[in-house]
């Protein structure tokens, strides 16, 4: 890494659930950057369970330098090498302006596509900008990117956000793959498997019957109207006539156990017309001067 290691941990757990309890594999030595450090299994026996040829576990290797920053990385002893080195590329923080995250494809497939978006993306369908760009990530390869380029995860970025930021991955067959990153809490690594699949949504279609244009349309749950926050604007910088139909996608995770939903459309005196929906409902839906909000 270039610098001097004074604490290295292997756990089974994530450096953010680490309370104290955890052994220094160090001690009161430094281990110097180039140099190496001999762990005897005898000094882990808490995780002889994991270490068993058969035992396929995930562990969690973590170090901090002399300036107190952080590496890590995911150690897979059945499988992975028991040499393990630790570089720049593990290290959490790497710069103040910049946020990196590794992805690793253990799919199966070819993965195309890359997205990270927050909630408010996520609930609407919305995956913002490929973050691979002209690259690919090929079967049991990984990629480190930047996240801190993308605005809109500024706020999920913040050191003090609970926010959670979804990892979407499409292969060369257009296979959705989900991961649900807590940039706050898990380590900078996530693995994408072929379980991951991710479930395409249905599209609901609305028809203006109302007597204006809208110019704003929200999708919200129960919490987030309770916490009067609607998210994204569904019509963009669009408008929704008069009679004319609006049709987009609904994430699967709002329509599950057919909980009822919020729709809220505006006109441009700001008129509100609410509707409440659930999918049971079916997948069409009318606005008219029935659903305008009471002042």
């Amino acid at each position: 890494s270039g610098y001097s290691f004074e604490r290295l941990y292997v756990e089974s757990k994530s450096p953010n659930e680490m309370d104290g309890s955890e052994t220094n594999l160090l001690g009161e030595q430094l281990l110097s950057s180039g140099q190496l450090a001999r762990i005897q299994v005898a000094d882990v026996a808490r995780l002889q369970e994991f270490l068993t040829f058969d035992a396929y576990a995930t562990l969690t290797v973590t170090a901090y330098d002399t300036d107190g920053d952080r590496y890590t990385l995911l150690w897979h002893p059945t499988t992975d090498s028991w040499f393990i080195k630790l570089t720049l590329a593990e290290l959490q923080w790497p710069d103040g302006d910049q946020f990196y995250l590794t992805v690793e494809n253990q799919t199966g497939q070819t993965l195309w596509y890359l997205y990270a978006v927050p909630d408010s993306y996520f609930l609407e369908g919305e995956y913002g900008s490929d973050l691979l760009d002209w690259d690919l990530i090929e079967d049991s390869d990984e990629l480190t990117i930047d996240l801190a380029q993308l605005e809109y995860l500024d706020e999920a970025l913040q050191g003090d956000s609970d926010e959670p930021i979804h990892i979407v991955a499409i292969d060369a067959n257009d296979v959705l793959y989900h991961k649900v990153y807590y940039p706050n809490q898990d380590i900078a690594h996530v693995v994408f498997e072929a379980e991951e699949v991710l479930e395409e949504g249905q599209s609901l279609s609305l028809y203006n019957d109302t007597p204006a244009d809208l110019w704003f349309l929200y999708l919200a749950t129960d919490e987030m109207v309770k916490a009067d926050d609607y998210g994204r604007d569904l019509l963009r910088d669009g408008i929704w006539e008069v009679k004319e139909d609006f049709t987009f996608t609904v994430n699967p995770a709002l329509v599950q156990d057919n909980q009822v939903l919020h729709l809220y459309a505006y006109d441009y005196l700001d008129n509100e017309y609410h509707k409440e929906w659930k999918v049971s409902d079916g997948w069409t839906l009318t606005f008219n001067a029935d659903d305008l909000s009471e002042e």
